[in-house]
């Protein structure tokens, strides 16, 4: 059974995390982590390939959801909370072309100067998360296994590294999910 500590908790029942786990797609220790970030970074490589050729069509929302580039987008925010802010303590904020949670209010949004309504082109959306993900490699090689314990005292609220990386290993997972089924949505049209 996979520990999950908070804020991923409320969000992610422990059958499901052990689910994942078992898929080498979520895990609670440093060589789970490293392997699951492998593995989710070759399903979007897969996915990213998959979806090239429809061009704009990446563009387009199916089902009131983020479109595809969107998604990518959201990948951004998330690794710039939850990896540089949580984790590196970056007082960078997050990128500009970053997508937040429909959640935040419109204030917090344009304070963190993100441009929700920018069109950037798929390559411009892969080279940032491309950039992202050599940020969480980075991170997941120096680290030791008494690190992931270390709490982090964001302005977010005091988490866990183990915590931080979940959150980033979920987000990644789930939103492939989403850009898979849209994906499949769009081709079929």
């Amino acid at each position: 059974m996979v520990t999950i500590p908070p804020p991923l908790a409320p969000f992610l029942p422990e059958a499901r995390a052990d689910e994942l786990a078992a898929a080498g797609r979520f895990a609670d220790d440093l060589p789970g982590i490293r392997a699951a970030y492998g593995l989710l970074s070759a399903d979007w490589d897969a996915t990213i390939e998959r979806a090239r050729p429809l061009g704009a069509r990446l563009d387009e929302r199916v089902g009131g959801e983020w479109s595809f580039v969107e998604t990518m987008r959201h990948l951004v925010f998330v690794t710039d909370v939850w990896v540089g802010e949580v984790i590196e303590d970056s007082p960078s904020p997050p990128h500009p072309l970053g997508m937040p949670p429909g959640f935040l209010p419109p204030s917090v949004v344009a304070d963190m100067g993100i441009t929700v309504d920018a069109r950037p082109t798929l390559d411009e959306v892969v080279a940032l998360h491309a950039d992202r993900r050599a940020q969480v490699e980075l991170v997941l090689d120096g680290l030791t296994p008494e690190g992931l314990d270390r709490t982090c005292t964001s302005s977010r609220g005091p988490f866990q590294v183990v915590a931080a990386l979940q959150v980033v290993l979920f987000e990644t997972w789930a939103h492939h999910q989403y850009a898979t089924r849209d994906l499949a949505a769009i081709e079929g049209q």
